[in-house]
């Protein structure tokens, strides 16, 4: 059948004997010579698309600046071209009083050409949080005085024109909900990712300048927890430290009320872009307001709490399977300001079979070099200045006023021998141990407040 087609439609010729022509009717030159043009052809779509002006040699910007500071006093007497002007605004951030900046403001605004939005629009964008309010809010007003008086038809310049509600002191908070109510109901930050170029003119992947950061925790104050996924990929792109210190607080403290998984969600998240929250120098804003400050210590207090009641539960579920003990030190959680777990190769792999908390086993335990088949394990906590700890066997769990928990390699070392038994008539003693017999609860709590720890 298929050969009397052929001779029907005159096609004397196999398909696959077509197929490998087709193939061979470029040269491998000609083809070299495509894949170049096609390269040479995204270079230049790129480049049409990228309205970011080149940053001048930071030489230059200096030397301008320069001589911006011999002359600042008597700005109405200064001599600048306006390609030294432009110059000089890229050394803006550089400026760090009021009168200095007034000074450039005067010169600007007295010596204007559009261009200069491109400069100012950079400096508002990459020193939102470095620079004082008073001097941003200076450049500020400059912008929207230049912004109102432009008639002309140059497209970005016209978008920032449109848009210059967003560059004011409110502007970050303002566009962040703007931005949030357009993207209400889908499952991607869709206007997150092209607000460089839909708002400001400038590239898509310019996505790092500090001017976001509160315009991003303003995107994700509501709904927060259905966006975790997005989020850690926005944070990621944005790349700046202070913003997941803004947000993830926010997330924290504003849900109380939620359900374990959420919890590990967020703590993994947390964890992963800002650090363990027992190093509280990690949990720490340089920039920012004292309630952002104050919000950033509360949520660190919240997922460290979060932590220490995962992992004691964890702990004592396989290591030890004691419910008092585990009771007893839930609800005494808030008095640990760090742990660690020693213990043989088989009990960390029966702690690292709870998936969740697998990063966290792999920092916090200590191996010892004790027999890797046997299941031994203790708990190490500091509590004020004390560390004190809890080992799997019944025992006593051992008080130490000064304990170096560097180097230890073998069980022996965490117990030191001879050591005074603690008893409730005899509770002054600094360092002892604490058998766990009927009412060690009760006498260890009258030791911690005898000792001002509680």
């Amino acid at each position: 059948m298929s050969s009397e087609i052929g001779h029907i439609l005159k096609f004397d010729f196999s398909p696959s004997s077509f197929v490998l022509g087709a193939k061979s009717i470029l040269s491998k030159s000609e083809k070299d010579k495509i894949d170049t043009d096609i390269k040479h052809l995204k270079k230049i779509a790129k480049l049409c698309l990228n309205n970011d002006e080149p940053i001048p040699d930071q030489d230059l910007t200096n030397k301008v600046y320069n001589k911006f500071t011999v002359v600042y006093k008597t700005p109405q007497k200064a001599d600048f071209s306006s390609r030294e002007l432009r110059m000089l605004i890229y050394a803006m951030y550089r400026i760090k009083t009021e009168q200095l900046m007034r000074a450039m403001v005067y010169l600007l605004d007295n010596n204007w050409r559009d261009r200069f939005f491109n400069g100012l629009l950079f400096y508002v964008l990459s020193n939102w949080d470095s620079v004082k309010k008073e001097l941003m809010e200076l450049v500020l007003g400059l912008m929207q005085k230049k912004l109102k008086e432009y008639n002309g038809k140059r497209d970005k310049y016209l978008l920032l024109k449109k848009n210059m509600r967003f560059l004011t002191l409110a502007g970050p908070d303002m566009l962040g909900i703007s931005l949030r109510l357009q993207d209400k109901g889908q499952t991607k930050a869709c206007s997150l990712r092209t607000v460089s170029s839909v708002y400001f003119g400038l590239s898509n992947d310019r996505l790092d300048f500090e001017y976001y950061s509160r315009m991003i925790a303003s995107y994700f104050e509501k709904d927060s927890l259905s966006k975790l996924d997005i989020m850690k990929e926005i944070l990621e792109k944005h790349n700046y430290d202070a913003t997941p210190k803004r947000l993830i607080p926010s997330i924290i403290i504003n849900n109380t009320k939620v359900t374990e998984e959420e919890k590990e969600n967020i703590r993994t998240l947390a964890i992963s872009i800002i650090g363990d929250p027992s190093q509280v120098s990690r949990w720490s804003l340089s920039v920012g307001t004292t309630e952002e400050k104050e919000n950033l210590e509360e949520a660190r207090k919240i997922l460290d709490e979060w932590i220490k009641r995962k992992f004691i539960s964890l702990f004592f579920e396989k290591c030890v399977h004691e419910p008092g003990r585990k009771k007893f030190w839930l609800e005494h959680a808030d008095l640990i300001s760090n742990f660690n777990v020693y213990c043989t190769e088989k009990t960390k792999a029966l702690l690292l079979q709870d998936s969740r908390l697998s990063d966290l086993v792999n920092r916090k335990v200590n191996v010892l070099r004790d027999n890797k088949e046997k299941d031994m394990s203790a708990l190490g906590m500091k509590i004020g200045p004390y560390y004190m700890i809890e080992f799997s066997d019944t025992g006593s769990i051992h008080i130490y006023s000064d304990f170096n928990t560097n180097n230890i390699t073998y069980f022996y070392e965490l117990k030191k021998p001879h050591m005074q038994t603690i008893q409730s008539f005899f509770l002054d003693t600094i360092e002892g141990k604490l058998p766990h017999v009927s009412g060690w609860e009760n006498t260890f709590e009258k030791w911690l407040e005898i000792h001002n720890v509680i």
